[in-house]
């Protein structure tokens, strides 16, 4: 468990958002291990207080073991934090190389890829820039472009031959993007 790694990352400390059935686990080992007041359990915050701790974190720890889509990797991403999280496929899929990816369940490799970030601020600068522009990717507005994109493409291949030529008219046509209220 990464709290045992806490131990030798002497001056950092750990703030954990939301409630689980670890909690109280965590607690008893934080205690154990004599680092309780460097381990901050918040519970359940509000999305804008989330967002203020983790937008004043140095790193954002992320060592899930199972994600279909990574929320809480994209928000972070937003943020401009720099990432370390397990490397899972959903978390590759989303960070490409913008954070780093730590085999899950290597509490050892994420004290070390922390440590790394917090001592080479020119490594957490290069993280957060290309985490931003990598986040971009996932706005609505570049989204919704590129289904349509694909739609557009799929229609064209639906409607041609083998040869490549129409098969009919096309009654269908994409004019302008999709607008959301």
């Amino acid at each position: 468990m990464l709290l045992r790694e806490l131990v030798e990352l002497r001056d950092v400390h750990l703030a954990l958002v939301g409630e689980g059935e670890l909690r109280e686990r965590l607690e008893t080992e934080a205690k154990s291990l004599h680092i309780v007041e460097r381990v901050h359990f918040l519970g359940e915050i509000s999305v804008e207080a989330a967002y203020e701790v983790i937008g004043a974190a140095d790193v954002f720890l992320f060592p899930s073991k199972y994600e279909a889509m990574p929320i809480a990797l994209l928000e972070a991403m937003c943020l401009g934090v720099p990432i370390v999280a397990s490397n899972i496929p959903a978390n590759r899929e989303v960070l490409l190389n913008a954070g780093i990816l730590i085999a899950a369940g290597n509490p050892t490799e994420y004290a070390r890829a922390i440590q790394g970030i917090l001592d080479n601020p020119a490594l957490a600068a290069r993280l957060i820039s290309l985490a931003r522009f990598r986040s971009s990717q996932f706005q609505l507005d570049t989204m919704v472009s590129g289904y349509e994109q694909l739609f557009a493409k799929s229609w064209d291949l639906a409607n041609s031959d083998a040869s490549g030529g129409p098969i009919g008219r096309s009654s269908v046509e994409i004019s302008h993007p999709i607008h959301t209220p």
